[in-house]
């Protein structure tokens, strides 16, 4: 834990905190000193969340505090217990974070471009991460998710490309659109089953990924949702999906088996007289190297 060497800035009344209201805390880092902002969420039970407010930002190892006492007001003792929309975005010198396990939730972009981060720790206690959360943090090579995880937002870990492995908990049933996008490194992740849908882009570009067991509980598969997946070699699509987007294998090259519920994704309406059964799925007319086959449909 980063020791405090003062106290700056009061922006609410001694004894009349509201929520909203907010304070800013100094902190000593291994490079320079840093402010942390705690906004107050809840006044009666005493919650804040945590975000970045000035110009320098955390360096090294950081351990977000799960309390935080700020004296002028009474000497009230504040719980952590969400990470701010933004709260930590590029900083640049961030190496790891440990995140208390009184936090529920991480907002947008909250450690979005942080280039040098190689680890983080997502406690059981947070049931969402949101959109873009880890957009753009290509160091990070470990990342340790709780098994309360609800719902994880749309880009949150676009182009984590260091990562090797993720472990989704089964609680999630909630994975948004390029959520894995451009994670590169990949060779092992898991979909728990509750996900009803894969979204588009959700897996492109994971290109080193072996191999995807897609569970009974998908309903649908987006665009491109595995679209540049180089290195899978066979995918079975259960009987549980009844819709496959445009181009969701786009890019599959090294494929050389599918097993499909239905022939055709259904893309036109039921009043067109044929289609390219396999063309859409694969992002175009047919296959590359397959022969273009037409289907007349029976609704």
């Amino acid at each position: 834990m980063k020791r405090i060497i003062v106290f700056v800035v009061v922006l609410f009344l001694v004894g009349q905190a509201k929520a909203n209201d907010y304070f800013y805390i100094t902190y000593s880092g291994l490079i320079n000193t840093y402010k942390l902002r705690y906004t107050i969420i809840n006044a009666e039970k005493h919650y804040v969340s945590v975000g970045t407010g000035y110009d320098k930002k955390p360096t090294g190892t950081f351990n977000i505090p799960s309390e935080i006492t700020y004296p002028t007001n009474n000497g009230v003792t504040y719980t952590v217990t969400a990470v701010e929309d933004l709260a930590f975005s590029s900083c640049g010198d961030l190496i790891s974070v440990t995140i208390p396990n009184t936090v529920t939730s991480i907002g947008y972009m909250a450690f979005y471009n942080c280039s040098s981060l190689t680890s983080v720790t997502i406690p059981n206690s947070v049931d969402s991460i949101g959109g873009s959360a880890f957009y753009g943090c290509n160091c990070l090579k470990t990342l340790t998710m709780g098994n309360s995880v609800k719902s994880i937002g749309t880009y949150a870990f676009r182009d984590c490309c260091m990562l090797t492995s993720i472990d989704i908990p089964n609680t999630v049933d909630s994975i948004g659109n390029n959520a894995f996008n451009g994670c590169s490194g990949l060779t092992s992740i898991n979909i728990p089953d509750g996900i009803t849908n894969i979204g588009n882009g959700t897996f492109s570009g994971c290109s080193r990924l072996p191999s995807i067991t897609i569970p009974n509980s998908v309903k649908s598969i987006g665009g491109g949702a595995f679209a540049g997946c180089k290195s899978l070699t066979s995918i079975e699509v259960p009987n549980s999906v009844t819709f496959i987007a445009n181009g969701a294998f786009r890019g599959c090259s090294s494929l050389e088996s599918i097993t499909l519920p239905f022939v055709g994704d259904r893309q036109y309406s039921p009043t067109d007289t044929c289609q390219y059964p396999f063309g859409f799925i694969f992002g175009g007319v047919s296959y590359d190297g397959g022969t273009r086959t037409e289907q007349y449909q029976t609704i």
